[in-house]
Formats: C-alpha cells, structure tokens, sequence
C-alpha cells in the first residue's frame, strides 16, 4: 500500500490511498478537489482561509467522518460546479444515513466578499447534514450563496440564518431548480432583513419548510409545514400538505397568483391578515382543505376579500374556514364568493431527481406569448411535451422531439397556471410549472 503525504498552504495534511483523501486542517492556498483522489474523507476540522477558493471538481465525493460533527470552516470561497451528468456530493463516511451525521459548513463573516460569490454550488448533492449552510450566531454575511440544480435531502436543517436583528447583506441567498426532500428543516430565517430567493424549486416529504424569504414558481407536496412569515409567495402550487402556509408574525407579506389546494389545512394564520390595506393576497385559489381552508387564530376581525374559495357559496366557504364564528377568542374572517375558479385534482406532481429534470429550464416564467424549453437532450432519444391545465386535462402536446430546443406558443392559453411534462416513451421523466399570465 502506496501512502503519499501531501501538504496544502502550511497545516493541511492530504493522506492518499486507493484514490482516497483524508483532509484536515488549514488550506491557506487556492486548492482543488479532483475526481481522480475522490472521496475526500474529512476526519477533523477543515478551515478554507481568507482570500483563498476551494474549488471541488464534478465527480467529487467529500465525506464528513461520522458522528464527529466535523465542519468546513468558511472563510474564503467555495466554487463546486459539478454537471448534470456528474455531480457532486457531500455525505457521510457511514452506509447507514440519517440526519445530523456531521455539522456541514461554518461559514465566517469575510467583509472582502461583498458581491461576490462566497458560495457557489452547481449539480451538488447534500445529505445527512446537522445544518448544511450556517452559523447560527454571526452578525453579517460575507458574499452571495448561490445554488442551482441542487438536491437536499435526509438533513436537519438546510439552511441556518443568523439569531440576530443586526443589519445584514440583502439578497445574499439564491436557491435556483433545487429539489427537497426528507429535511426536518429548510431555513429558519431569524432575521427579518436576510433575504433567500426560491425560485423554481421542489420540496417534498419536508418537516418544516421555508421560514421567511422569497417564492417564485415552485411545488410543494406532502410535506408538514411549507412556508411561514415569507415576505413573498407567487405562482406556486401547494397540494397534499398537512400546512401550507403558516402566517404568524406581524411582517408585511404578499402571496400572488398561487394553487393552495387539497391540503390537510391551507392557511393557519396565528396573526393579523387583511388583503384590503397591505394586499396579502392576490390572484390567488384557496380551497378544498381536508379541514380548514383558513384556521384563524388572531383576535382581530380579517379581511380577505381578493381570495379564490373554489365556491360560490357563501355557507360552503364559511364551513372551510375556522374563525371567531366558532371560537369565541379569535377574530371573524369577511370574504366575497363571487370569484369561481377550478375545482379538480392537479395530476400527481413528479419530483424526481432524473437528469432531465436537473437540466431542465423553462424561460420566461411567467409569459403571455411564447416560452421556450432547455433540458438534458440525449441523442438518439425521442421525446414529447405535454401541457395540462390544473384540473389535470390536456391542453396541448408537441411528439417527436429530438432537440434540446423546443418553444412554446401559449398565446392562445387562458392566464393561469399550468403543468408541462416531460416524457419520453410515454414516462413521464419530470413535471415542472408554468405561469400564463
């Protein structure tokens, strides 16, 4: 057995053998992680210094020593840009997964890295973290997070935000075509002024979700708790959750143009809404909840008048909603039924991570004339688009597709929200959204 020792910067100690790494210690030097020395074995804290990049090559494995709470100490930068073909991933050195089997990345305040990326992360794989992406107690970010094509899956907490009220770096966070699945936590967001962008992203089978932040045209299904305090939520679909949205602060939120549907309650709202002074809702459908459309928990009366019931029957909305009418302590919510909207069941929402799905691109998003398709197009593969409305009926399909090109005439489309599959072979290989407007 063939042992190298390797030295990066001044402390980090590399041991080698059968293309396996061990890496502890200080990197102090722009160093690379190469597939060819994969997996990278973290047995003990691994601290990136200042003005110094990590960069972690597609194919690359880095595995935490289990049950150590081991950490990535951040204080420079961190580029891992796999492919949709070879990602990346960060796990455990241990075959039996689960939450909290190593902490993940620590990250320090670096004032040098204002507009620039301290994080960028691309076709990466994260799982069986404590918290991926945190430190629960410093007082300023260091640079923009950057994740896209991500997948997140079996952690505690995905992303923890600072404790702290202190001014901070604004829109600091951005997760793009991320899929989430199986985390007891995504974002805390304790700080009202730290921003995180979701656009286009899955979440299922979650604990909690997103606590705070922005939502852009993503999925939730079957998840326990999606999104709370969001400052806002737009065209996005919510289906088969026990709570969809949970409102329980007094900070100034809008939720536009979204499905909140067949779930087990669609909004339990322990503060204050009223869409007629701070437009909370717009253009958006909110029925057929297994037990409340609205749990009204605060004591003042609510105002939700631009709001979509599925209904038009005033005893029928009002039997969905749970308010001061049948607790005496909580306020009444005032609603008008004179706004139809569809009634049935979406199709069954694919969330998959097939490599399809990871390349596939849909732009604009929103549109009103024509949209174009990009996905992970494999040669000599034959493949089709078929567009569903939310009542799961066929609206238009296009067959024989065999470039990874493809635009979209929704001119003649009605406004609204629709879901476009990806099939080949009549397998439905992923499902995203798409926003008429």
């Amino acid at each position: 057995m063939k042992i190298a020792h390797l030295l990066f910067g001044l402390c980090l100690l590399s041991i080698s053998s059968f293309a396996q790494t061990n890496v502890r210690g200080l990197i102090s030097t722009n160093t690379t992680f190469t597939k060819a020395n994969s997996p990278y074995i973290i047995d003990s804290v691994l601290t990136v210094d200042s003005g110094v990049v990590l960069t972690i090559e597609p194919g690359v494995e880095v595995q935490f020593l289990d049950g150590k709470n081991l950490t990535i100490e951040l204080k420079g930068q961190l580029h891992a840009v796999g492919t949709a073909q070879d990602s990346i991933k960060f796990t455990t050195t241990s075959s039996v997964k689960g939450k909290e089997r190593y902490t993940g990345i620590y990250l320090y305040r670096n004032g040098t890295l204002r507009k620039q990326y301290q994080i960028k992360m691309k076709y990466c794989i994260i799982e069986c973290a404590r918290y991926f992406i945190g430190n629960p107690t410093y007082t300023n970010t260091s640079g923009i997070h950057d994740f896209e094509y991500c997948t997140f899956r079996d952690n505690k907490e995905v992303y923890l935000t600072p404790n702290t009220t202190s001014p901070i770096q604004k829109d600091s966070a951005f997760f793009k075509h991320c899929s989430f699945s199986h985390n007891a936590s995504i974002t805390n967001n304790n700080a009202n002024n730290f921003n995180t962008y979701f656009t286009n992203c899955t979440f299922k089978l979650n604990t909690n979700g997103v606590k705070g932040g922005h939502i852009d045209s993503c999925i939730f299904t079957n998840n326990q708790v999606v999104a709370a305090a969001s400052d806002d939520i737009k065209n996005s679909l919510f289906k088969d959750n026990h709570i969809a949205l949970q409102i329980d602060s007094a900070k100034e939120i809008s939720i536009i143009n979204n499905e909140i549907i067949y779930n087990n309650i669609g909004i339990e709202a322990n503060y204050w809404v009223n869409d007629t002074t701070k437009n909370f809702f717009k253009n958006t459908t909110l029925c057929h909840s297994n037990n409340y459309n609205i749990d009204y928990k605060y004591k003042q009366n609510a105002m939700l008048y631009s709001m979509c019931f599925c209904e038009t029957d005033s005893l029928k909305i009002r039997a969905l909603i749970r308010d001061g009418n049948s607790v005496s302590t909580v306020g009444n919510i005032y609603f008008h039924n004179s706004k139809p909207c569809s009634t049935a069941i979406p199709p069954t929402i694919i969330t998959k991570n097939t490599t399809a799905q990871q390349k596939l691109t849909l732009y604009p998003n929103p549109s009103s004339q024509q949209t174009t398709l990009r996905f992970n197009y494999q040669q000599g593969h034959t493949y089709s688009v078929v567009i569903k409305n939310i009542t799961g009926k066929t609206i238009n399909s296009i067959s024989n597709i065999n470039t990874a090109k493809v635009a979209i005439n929704n001119s003649l489309l009605p406004a609204g929200i629709y879901l476009l599959q990806l099939q080949e072979n009549n397998r439905v290989l992923t499902i995203t959204k798409m926003v008429v407007n």
